[in-house]
């Protein structure tokens, strides 16, 4: 058998049902700190509840493959679904809107700071000079100078961020792992003219 119907969660072994019961009273939020691990190799599994048509039953799935667990073989989905068809890459059409699962770790930014560098370039893009309030919210961004994912936990004062457009914001980030300064975003703009 390969689908794991029994996970252990805070110590105890629960059921499927149970796994899909705590996901359905717990707010998205707290959701993401809600650890499941598989009873037989003890990596971390996920509650999928039951598929419509062709899908397969309620059951937990390795986030990660492991070949030597008999519920994760490493060589195919530890439930096999049913997956949408696969169109060729030049075709004009495109399955979307199916439901994948996906576990995310980001780096945390404090809103405060970001705000009070927004308002102290008065809402404006420091590179472009675009300023724009719609239904009363600035169309703006905040930019670390120093990318966060490489400096790690770090103490953030407002001459480490400035306010950039979205277009700007994106431009700053086109070159990797070392965003564009401010003026290399105008004289990158300035070229495309």
């Amino acid at each position: 058998m390969r689908a794991a119907l029994k996970a252990l969660y805070e110590g105890r072994e629960v059921s499927i049902e149970d796994a899909l019961h705590i996901r359905s009273v717990t707010s998205k939020s707290k959701w993401a700190n809600k650890r499941f691990y598989c009873p037989v190799c003890g990596e971390r599994v996920k509650p999928h509840a039951e598929g419509k048509g062709n899908y397969n039953p309620a059951h937990f799935e390795h986030l990660k493959r492991n070949p030597d667990c008999p519920h994760s073989d490493g060589k195919e989905p530890a439930v096999t679904g049913r997956k949408p068809e696969l169109l060729d890459i030049d075709d004009p059409e495109a399955i979307e809107g199916y439901e994948q699962d996906r576990s995310n770790t980001f780096k945390s930014r404090n809103a405060g700071i970001a705000k009070q560098r927004k308002e102290l370039d008065k809402f404006t893009c420091q590179a472009c000079g675009f300023h724009m309030m719609l239904s009363g919210k600035a169309v703006i961004e905040c930019h670390h100078l120093n990318p966060v994912h490489q400096a790690g936990v770090v103490k953030v004062g407002l001459s480490d961020l400035i306010s950039l457009c979205p277009t700007c914001h994106r431009i700053a980030h086109t070159r990797v792992p070392e965003p564009l300064s401010v003026e290399e975003i105008k004289l990158a703009r300035k070229k495309a003219l």
